[in-house]
């Protein structure tokens, strides 16, 4: 059977155990054998995979969710713009719609925390100094941390860099270093290191805090678990950090008990020297576009083909508009009129974008092609987009006017997002 047996130092281990009985010469039992095997670290390993796999699971169930909300966002931002042009500052309907798209903006954030956690936040990857970014941050930490927080930094020199997405690896600290002032309500010391190691980058944040205890962490980077009180807090914070760094490559080794803090040691990749690569500048004088092009939009949320329709359309450009990949090729076929652009979702019933434009492509090799996604840099067929031919849902009129003006002239967008 298997057993929870205990050392000679006192440690508890668990054990496999085959106990069989010696016997004497008259029958009775004289004494047994026992035969143990330790199977503490097989169980901890089993219980690691059990957890990536839930995750892994969580991650899909939360990407997926987050794709579709972005449609929707893609569609009630959409509209508070197209409202808002038109109210001037006066009218009374104004401050309302206001308020309608500020509440969207914030939905964007969320969904930005859970395509994080499924791993399928689009990025831009660049070479980061992390020194750099904890020491222009230091103040902000600081006043997270609050006046009974004491924050130290020990960031060891020659660090290196790392190829990541600044913004997520900002996102990363922001949310350990929050994580750690609410675990220290009392106040406390906060500590966060760096260290070089071999062909990785250590991040450290340590707090003197509460602790985590044994139920908690297994359900800890799990998304919107949260230990704290209704009103704080959504239970996304460790949940993208861990899925940011699942997608650079990254890990993450927790410490903690109960009464004696906690210890979040995160690891990245480091950047061999001479390996950075050349972010392309953007050409920000072009910005007009061809309003005289025919653009086919395939999309198969009928909500967010009409807003994409109503915004090109009175920008001047004449617009096709389908709901799938059969639907278009029909229409493609049976129009006279040349398409200079295909404006695609990535993700559709049947035959994706990508499936789409390469079949189009091939009798129309000089049609431009942009594509739209939830998700980010790639699609589920496993296809790698280029990002400067992807528009991120959810998207404003403006941001779809410009990628669409960038595509239809081959350049790069300079719109910032």
């Amino acid at each position: 059977g298997h057993f929870i047996n205990r050392k000679k130092d006192g440690t508890l281990f668990d054990e496999d155990a085959t106990i069989s009985p010696i016997t004497g010469a008259g029958g009775d039992i004289t004494g047994f054998v026992a035969l143990k095997r330790d199977v503490t670290e097989r169980l901890n390993l089993e219980n690691q995979l059990r957890q990536a796999q839930k995750l892994e699971s969580i991650g899909r169930l939360a990407g997926g969710i987050a794709h579709d909300f972005n449609n929707l966002l893609t569609v009630i931002n959409g509209y508070s713009n197209v409202l808002l042009a038109k109210l001037d500052a006066t009218h009374p309907l104004r401050k309302p719609v206001t308020q309608i798209r500020h509440a969207g903006d914030r939905a964007v954030e969320l969904t930005t925390q859970l395509l994080a956690f499924s791993r399928k936040q689009a990025v831009t990857v660049e070479p980061i100094d992390i020194n750099a970014l904890i020491t222009k941050n230091r103040e902000l930490f600081e006043r997270f941390g609050g006046e009974p927080i004491v924050l130290t930094l020990d960031l060891a020199p020659h660090l290196g860099l790392v190829m990541a997405d600044r913004s997520q690896i900002h996102q990363v600290i922001m949310n350990l270093v929050v994580n750690a002032r609410d675990a220290m309500q009392c106040g406390g010391n906060l500590l966060i290191q760096t260290a070089a190691a071999g062909p990785v980058i250590r991040l450290t944040v340590s707090d003197t805090g509460t602790g985590i205890d044994e139920t908690t962490l297994e359900h800890i980077f799990e998304p919107f678990f949260t230990t704290k009180p209704p009103g704080r807090g959504t239970g996304l914070g460790l949940a993208s950090v861990y899925g940011i760094l699942k997608q650079n490559r990254g890990g993450l080794i927790l410490q903690s008990e109960p009464g004696r803090g906690s210890t979040f040691s995160v690891f990245f990749p480091r950047l061999e020297e001479g390996r950075a690569e050349a972010v392309p500048a953007e050409d920000p004088t072009s910005t007009a576009g061809r309003a005289s092009a025919t653009i086919l939009v395939v999309e198969d949320e009928a909500s967010l083909r009409e807003i994409a329709r109503k915004v090109l359309t009175r920008e001047g450009f004449r617009v096709l508009v389908a709901s799938d990949a059969i639907e278009a090729r029909t229409m493609v076929a049976n129009s006279p009129v040349k398409i200079d652009l295909l404006l695609t979702d990535v993700v559709m019933p049947g035959v994706s974008g990508p499936r789409l434009a390469a079949a189009l492509l091939q009798d129309r090799p000089k049609m431009r092609v942009l594509f739209m996604s939830g998700y980010g840099g790639a699609d589920l067929a496993g296809e790698l987009l280029p990002e400067e031919r992807l528009l991120r849902k959810p998207f404003t009129p403006i941001v779809l006017l410009e990628h669409v003006r960038a595509a239809l002239e081959d350049r790069a967008v300079s719109t910032p997002r």
